[in-house]
């Protein structure tokens, strides 16, 4: 990551952007840090790295202010936190009446070399690999009564996947990060809650709101679990899974750091082998019962994880509120809904998870359903 002493070490560096960015003639007069004048007032930490540049081009004197941003615990250890803070701050910064004028917005690499960023929006090209999404050999099992050695071993290969992945350990501060963007981010718990209808005559607003409620304890019971931030996926639903050469997977769209709690990623795709058997018939039965149980047994031996049975209740929350959500998936009938619903509920009240009896989850919860909640 480059930092404020890299400019100062390359002060050519800024010559050659300002010279790029139409400036002529150019005489750098001073390059050094923008001071804080504000430390006796109590404040000592802030985000960014300013740098006060004053120059001359053309004989007219011009004073800029480089900003950049540290990594830092509050939503910014990624570098795309940092490129999306600051190319917002250059959309609104011109738009705020009395405010600062936003001159560019770029990038900084390891050498100090400057490179702005062109309007527009931002895109991204990956490589092609043909093959079968994880999905359609889910959707193929849920009208079978036994899984085949193929499926069967496909659904062991994940879980071998997954405990090498989660076996890579990070930083502590990403595990309370997962927790926080679980609940809070426009893609986590509280997003897709908004993304629900006021009138959805199943996942009522009211019981929405009790499962944030109940989620938001989690976040607390799960935090000092911290020693458990590991490699991830971030997003490892079946439709992010593509078998290319037999039995050999290609994993797409690793998201959200790709660092974070290993319970996510376990029960982003375990979740789904219910939610596909469940939308052809009551019962959690039949192969995908099968692979479920292949799943599981296979990352619980191998993973040597003892924790995180009891700490899945947020993470199969979230990934049944997608599942459950119209927007998402409008085809889902509302007894399959319901049913998926009933299960988070189960698990956040506390009910032991264990995933091989899971068919203790299936049913209603009266104390959740009993619970009060405010309406301001």
């Amino acid at each position: 990551m480059p930092t404020q002493e890299s400019l100062f070490a390359h002060p050519n560096n800024i010559l050659n952007y300002l010279r790029d960015r139409g400036h002529t003639n150019i005489t750098l007069k001073n390059v050094e840090p923008l001071r804080d004048k504000s430390h006796h007032l109590g404040k000592e930490f802030g985000f960014g790295d300013p740098i006060f540049v004053e120059f001359e081009s053309s004989g007219t004197s011009h004073a800029i202010v480089i900003r950049t941003m540290r990594a830092n615990q509050f939503g910014h250890s990624r570098r795309s936190d940092r490129m999306g803070s600051l190319s917002d701050a250059y959309d609104t910064y011109n738009q705020t009446p009395m405010h600062i004028r936003a001159l560019d917005v770029g990038t900084i690499d390891a050498h100090g070399h400057l490179y702005p960023m062109p309007p527009g929006e931002p895109f991204l090209v990956t490589e092609f690999i043909p093959g079968k999404i994880y999905a359609h050999d889910i959707e193929e099992c849920s009208t079978h009564k036994t899984a085949s050695p193929s499926h069967k071993k496909r659904a062991a290969i994940l879980a071998r996947y997954l405990v090498t992945l989660h076996a890579q350990k990070r930083d502590r501060l990403q595990h309370i990060r997962c927790l926080r963007d679980t609940l809070g981010s426009g893609e986590g718990i509280f997003g897709i809650s908004d993304g629900y209808s006021p009138e959805d005559p199943v996942v009522t607003p009211s019981r929405l709101e009790r499962i944030e409620i109940a989620v938001l304890r989690w976040r607390w019971r799960l935090r000092h679990l911290s020693h458990r931030a590991a490699r991830t996926h971030g997003d490892f639903h079946p439709f992010n899974i593509v078998f290319a050469h037999n039995d050999t997977p290609v994993i797409l769209d690793c998201s959200r750091g790709a660092e974070g709690e290993p319970a996510d990623d376990v029960v982003a795709l375990s979740v789904n082998y219910l939610f596909f058997s469940l939308q052809n018939g009551e019962h959690f039965t039949g192969a995908l019962r099968e692979l479920w149980t292949v799943f599981w047994e296979t990352y619980l031996d191998e993973s040597k994880d003892t924790e995180i049975t009891h700490l899945v209740p947020p993470f199969f929350a979230w990934r049944i509120l997608v599942l459950a959500c119209p927007t998402w998936y409008p085809k889902t009938s509302s007894a399959t809904r319901e049913r998926l619903v009933q299960v988070a509920e189960n698990m956040l009240t506390g009910a032991h998870f264990d995933p091989f009896k899971i068919d203790d989850l299936l049913g209603p919860n009266q104390v959740f359903e009993s619970s009060n909640t405010s309406h301001l």
